[in-house]
């Protein structure tokens, strides 16, 4: 679970986080991408479900002082995107190469998330 303070551009560059960070997703020419609408919130907070995997070897989506988000190949990720007042944030499930098998552990996680404030 983080924001996400900057993107990388798909040539490479930084950039300022969308307004839509779900759109900047799915048209990210380097990912295979969809929205999911199996959930509505989480956490008790507006979100919105991603998932996608790279078309061609490692994409960096997020730039990070500590290290920048990538995507290795081969490996899926779902990611809900969380509306707060403070500024957007993810939180990012590796399904791996296997999702099916992946995502019937994850809704436990996520129904035992909390915002504090």
């Amino acid at each position: 679970m983080a924001s996400v303070p900057r993107v990388i551009e798909p040539d490479g560059t930084l950039g300022g986080v969308p307004d839509d960070l779900v759109a900047w997703l799915l048209a990210h020419p380097r990912l295979e991408a969809r929205e999911i609408d199996d959930r509505t919130s989480l956490a008790g907070l507006p979100v919105r479900i991603v998932e996608f995997r790279p078309t061609g070897g490692d994409v960096t989506l997020y730039y990070h002082a500590g290290g920048n988000f990538h995507v290795p190949p081969d490996v899926t990720v779902r990611q809900y995107v969380m509306s707060h007042p403070e500024g957007d944030f993810v939180v990012t499930v590796g399904l791996g190469p296997a999702p099916a098998e992946t995502e019937g552990a994850v809704e436990p996680i996520l129904d035992s998330l909390q915002v504090l404030e």
